[in-house]
């Protein structure tokens, strides 16, 4: 992996910031078991939902669990793998790991490439030139302005929502097992995966498809399974895409599309905290809703730079957060509502391919 060195200029406003989030939290509990709780609770909707799909012949009412079995997909993705990759679910490491594979098996998303792709590279590097390995699409979408533009950039803005929809099953049917066979991501090396680390992503995927599309196929018509399936998936990754990617891709934030790059080290003029702020942008910040709903996703600059204080906690680190960064004269940016987010989310897109 490329290493980053941030500038140690502004050490004044994170030693301040850190002293008062401390100060904050100091009576407050790491773990308050909520997220634990849903995760269980997760699971068993989840569970109970596809038994009574396959048990139930209705159509109309199967169309309805198979809403709500996508809808507990999107839910998982923020409270069980992201909060998971965190350490977040538990303060038992072991709980957290046991989690995140059994939402491989469920989901059929590699918990370890997203540890690396989420945990090792985005929280290390967001927003910076190629080395986000969020922001490479293998040229299907510009979401930054470190990769070339080419002529069907011109109509991503239309075309990304579908493709948003289909991201977990091309995670995890494509871009899964093509990495599991290499030392890249992206533009970046990693150390090689080894034959356990195979066998058991393999296996997972197997273990996957026999639960979740060869058993439901004695059961029904293959087209039906596959419609179904396609759907859930539909439902969770368009959810999934959406309440991230409007916190990173929009015109507000900055990105560094030629970092100084010299002998295999990064140098920012940025102090790591600053980075965490100008590269991502909050929304619905006072909605209790859209925080329970994404997990404390929507104050994605508290979770950039505090990712292991619980959710139910960012609100009072935000208050700080705005403060310290208003006093110091750095940039803080939110919007108002989620669909504002998104709305300057789609203007983003189409910039990035007119300009």
């Amino acid at each position: 992996m490329i290493k980053i060195k941030f500038s140690k200029e502004n050490t004044e406003f994170t030693k301040t910031l850190r002293e008062r989030v401390k100060k904050e939290l100091s009576h407050s509990s790491k773990y308050d078991h909520s997220k634990l709780m849903m995760a269980i609770s997760l699971f068993l909707l989840i569970g109970i939902d596809f038994y009574l799909i396959i048990s139930i012949k209705e159509p109309v009412l199967q169309f309805v669990l198979l809403t709500c079995l996508g809808f507990m997909l999107f839910l998982s993705g923020t409270y069980i793998i992201h909060e998971g990759t965190h350490g977040n679910i538990s303060k038992k490491q072991s709980l957290n790991k046991a989690f995140t594979n059994l939402f491989e098996i469920m989901a059929c998303f590699s918990a370890d490439q997203y540890r690396l792709r989420h945990l090792v590279v985005h929280h290390t590097y967001p927003n910076i030139g190629k080395f986000d390995y969020d922001l490479d699409t293998n040229g299907i979408l510009r979401l930054s302005p470190a990769f070339e533009r080419k002529a069907h950039h011109k109509y991503q803005w239309l075309y990304a929502l579908p493709l948003y929809a289909i991201g977990i099953i091309h995670i995890a049917w494509i871009e899964d097992l093509k990495r599991l066979f290499t030392s890249k991501l992206g533009v970046q090396e990693h150390k090689a995966w080894s034959a356990k680390d195979k066998v058991k992503q393999v296996s997972f995927k197997l273990l996957h498809l026999i639960l979740f599309i060869i058993y439901p196929c004695t059961l029904f018509p293959i087209s039906s399974v596959l419609m179904g399936y396609f759907y859930v998936y539909a439902v969770g990754s368009l959810g999934i895409s959406l309440i991230f990617q409007v916190s990173h891709i929009n015109d507000k934030v900055i990105f560094i599309p030629k970092p100084n790059e010299e002998n295999g080290m990064i140098e920012l003029s940025e102090d790591w905290y600053e980075h965490q702020i100008k590269t991502s942008i909050n929304y619905a910040s006072q909605s209790k809703l859209m925080l329970y709903l994404t997990g404390g996703v929507n104050l994605q600059i508290e979770h950039h730079l505090f990712p292991k204080v619980s959710f139910k906690n960012l609100p009072k680190v935000q208050k700080i957060v705005k403060q310290t960064c208003d006093e110091f004269h750095i940039p803080y940016h939110e919007e108002e509502s989620f669909l504002k987010a998104l709305k300057e989310h789609f203007k983003f897109l189409k910039k990035m391919g007119e300009v």
